[in-house]
C-alpha cells in the first residue's frame, strides 16, 4: 500500500510524537524509579519493590515506540526493530496488569490490617511476594515464547498507524483473544480491589471522624481511579476497538498512544503530582529517606506499606 503525501505527513507526526514521548519521559520515569532503588526505606517495603517492578515494566515498552516512530519516518522497519521491541511490549503490558493486581492486594491487607502473621511470618511472606512476582513474569513472557516458536506472530507495518495480529499463523488470533480479556479482567478486579479499600478508609475515618490526615488517603483514590481509567480505556480500545470505531487514520493514531501514554507518560506525571515527597526527591529539595508515600500516620497500620 502507498502512502500520499499528505498521509505520510501523518506518520511522521506520529514518528515525532513518539519519539519525543520516549526521550522525555522515559528518562523521569527511570530518575523516580531510582530513587526507589536507591532508598532502603523504600525498597525495603513491599509495596514498594511491586511499584518498582511495575515502574521497569512500563518502562520497558519504551523501546517499541521509538522503534515504532522511526519506522513511521523512514518507513521501512529496519532488523524488525519496531516489531520485536512491539512484541516485548505485549509481555510488558500483561506483566504490568498483573502486578497492579498484587499491588492492590497489598495494599488492600495492609490497610484493612490483616494479620497474616499469625499463619505465616513475616518473612514468608515476603517469600510468597516474590513467587507470586516469578509467576507474573514468567506468565506474561509465554506470548513472546508463542511468537519465537512461529506459532503466532505480530507485525508492524509502518504504512499502518496499528500493529496487528497475522492471523495466518494458527495461534494469532487465540493469543489476541485471551491477552485482550485477560487485560480487561485484571483492570476490573484491580478496580474492584481499591474501591474495597477506599471504602473501609472512609468507614473507619468516620467511626474517629474526619482528621486532617485523610486528605493523604484519598491519593490512594486519586491514583488508584486514574490507572483503572487509562489502563481500562486501552485495553478496550487497543483490542476490541475494531468493533464500534470508526475506520479513521485519525482514529487510528488515537488508540495508538493510548498505550504509551498510559505507561509511559501518566505514571511519572501521577507520582509527581500526587505525592509531595516524591516531588521533592525528585527535584532534590529532599534529602530525608522516610517512605512516607501512601501513608496516613506513624501509628496507623494503613501507614506501614
Amino acid at each position: 500500500m502507498e502512502v500520499t503525501v499528505p498521509n505520510y505527513f501523518l506518520h511522521v507526526g506520529v514518528g515525532v510524537t513518539s519519539l519525543l514521548l520516549v526521550t522525555i519521559f522515559v528518562p523521569g520515569y527511570v530518575r523516580i524509579l531510582w530513587i526507589f532503588l536507591g532508598n532502603k526505606s523504600y525498597r525495603s517495603l513491599e509495596c514498594y519493590q511491586i511499584m518498582i517492578q511495575i515502574g521497569i515494566a512500563q518502562t520497558m515498552t519504551g523501546p517499541s515506540w521509538f522503534f515504532t516512530g522511526l519506522a513511521h519516518i523512514t518507513q521501512h522497519d529496519y532488523g524488525r526493530l519496531a516489531e520485536w521491541s512491539y512484541k516485548l511490549t505485549g509481555a510488558m503490558v500483561r506483566a504490568e496488569a498483573l502486578l497492579s493486581v498484587l499491588l492492590a492486594v497489598n495494599r488492600l491487607r495492609i490497610i484493612c490490617n490483616w494479620k497474616l502473621t499469625h499463619v505465616v511470618k513475616e518473612k514468608s511472606q515476603f517469600k510468597i511476594m516474590y513467587a507470586a512476582c516469578s509467576v507474573v513474569w514468567i506468565w506474561s513472557f509465554i506470548p513472546l515464547g508463542v511468537f519465537v516458536s512461529g506459532a503466532a506472530d505480530f507485525l508492524v507495518n509502518p504504512k499502518e498507524f496499528l500493529p496487528r495480529y497475522d492471523y495466518s499463523k494458527p495461534y494469532s488470533k487465540l493469543l489476541q483473544d485471551f491477552g485482550s480479556n485477560q487485560l480487561i479482567a485484571t483492570s476490573l478486579i484491580t478496580l474492584v480491589l481499591y474501591l474495597v479499600t477506599v471504602t473501609y478508609l472512609v468507614y473507619s475515618q468516620c467511626k474517629v471522624g474526619i482528621s486532617s490526615e485523610f486528605k493523604k488517603e484519598k491519593a490512594i483514590l486519586a491514583h488508584a481511579l486514574a490507572r483503572f481509567v487509562f489502563e481500562f480505556s486501552a485495553a478496550v480500545l487497543y483490542n476490541l476497538g475494531k468493533y464500534f470505531l470508526p475506520v479513521s487514520d485519525y482514529v487510528s493514531i488515537f488508540v495508538f498512544f493510548t498505550y504509551p501514554f498510559n505507561n509511559l507518560v501518566l505514571p511519572p506525571l501521577l507520582y509527581l503530582t500526587l505525592y509531595k515527597i516524591i516531588r521533592e526527591e525528585f527535584f532534590g529539595r529532599n534529602k530525608e529517606t522516610a517512605a512516607t508515600l501512601f501513608t496516613v500516620s506513624h501509628n496507623n497500620p494503613a501507614s506501614r506499606f
